[in-house]
């Protein structure tokens, strides 16, 4: 109900402006002796006809809707894509497994790899970070977001490896920084690209 009248006054005000515009154009062609009464006439019609179309055709014209088909592929489209860092990047971990077959000097540097400790659960075992602990202390953590780089997503991933305060990252070496950057799922290589742990140290001080 609103569409037409909003159109209708759309067209009245472009009208009057053609209109306004043809009385001054008739005006600087007669009343200046230029132009013959008639000839003064015919211009101002023009200009209030032409400018009159133009002006309706320019700011009262609506636009045309994106057609139904286009409008659900954008919108399928759109959800691909937010959905890649979960279903698609687990998919592509697990294509880029290595083989089993271990390779020359596996067994060495597997040997030489720090052993960080492991939650027992009715499932299995959870992974845990280096340093993890099982709640913040004095049940407040710190705000992991004031890390460059650190969203709520990624704060709570942290959370669930045992990882609540500014402390804890600063005391990563850097096998500890190789295994970080290992189990983010999702956030592989953050933590060493963004330096959380000079970011953490400036935070603690």
């Amino acid at each position: 109900m609103l569409e037409p009248i909003k159109y209708t006054s759309c067209q009245l005000g472009c009208w009057a402006i053609s209109g306004a515009s043809a009385v001054l154009t008739f005006i600087m062609c007669f009343g200046l002796g230029k132009i013959v009464f008639m000839g003064a006439v015919f211009f101002a019609a023009t200009v209030f006809v032409a400018l009159g179309l133009l002006l309706g055709w320019v700011f009262c014209t609506p636009l045309a809707p994106l057609g139904g088909a286009r409008a659900r592929s954008l919108v399928e489209a759109s959800a691909e894509d937010t959905s890649l860092g979960g279903v698609g990047a687990e998919r592509y971990d697990a294509a880029s497994e290595p083989a089993s077959t271990q390779l020359p000097g596996e067994v060495e540097l597997a040997g030489r790899k720090p052993e960080w400790a492991y939650a027992s659960s009715a499932a299995g075992a959870d992974v845990t970070a280096p340093g993890a602990i099982a709640q913040p202390r004095n049940g407040q953590a710190d705000d992991l977001k004031k890390i460059k780089g650190v969203g709520p997503k990624l704060e709570a991933l942290l959370n669930a490896l045992g990882v609540f305060h500014y402390d804890q990252i600063t005391a990563w070496g850097p096998d500890d920084i190789v295994w970080m950057d290992e189990n983010l799922n999702g956030f592989k290589g953050r933590v060493s690209r963004d330096e959380w742990v000079a970011q953490a140290k400036a935070l603690t001080t």
